[in-house]
């Protein structure tokens, strides 16, 4: 970090300091903030029971299709963050997916 004091204005009562952070930095600040764990469709599916298919069609989205009418996925992690779409499809209205 750079600190700048105006010193060299006579008009000043009190000398004022500003903080110039690189651009560079800033960047890479905010670079941080939306990288990693960002995403947290949930994760590690694994059909236990029934039949059915997990997909990624973007990085936002996940898409689970049963295609029984009782299906058990075990999940390591099961959240939707905002921005986040997780869409099941199931055969009838009388199936159940857990």
């Amino acid at each position: 970090m750079v600190m700048y004091s105006d010193s060299k204005k006579k008009n000043n009562a009190v000398n004022s300091q500003v903080c110039v952070i690189p651009r560079k930095a800033i960047a890479v600040a905010i670079a941080a903030c939306f990288s990693g764990t960002a995403i947290a469709n949930p994760t590690g599916g694994a059909v236990a029971h029934g039949s059915a298919q997990i997909t990624n069609p973007a990085a936002n989205i996940l898409n689970i299709n049963t295609h029984t009418a009782k299906t058990i996925i075990n999940w390591n992690s099961f959240s939707i963050g905002a921005g986040e779409l997780t869409r099941i499809t199931q055969p009838t209205a009388l199936s159940a997916a857990c």
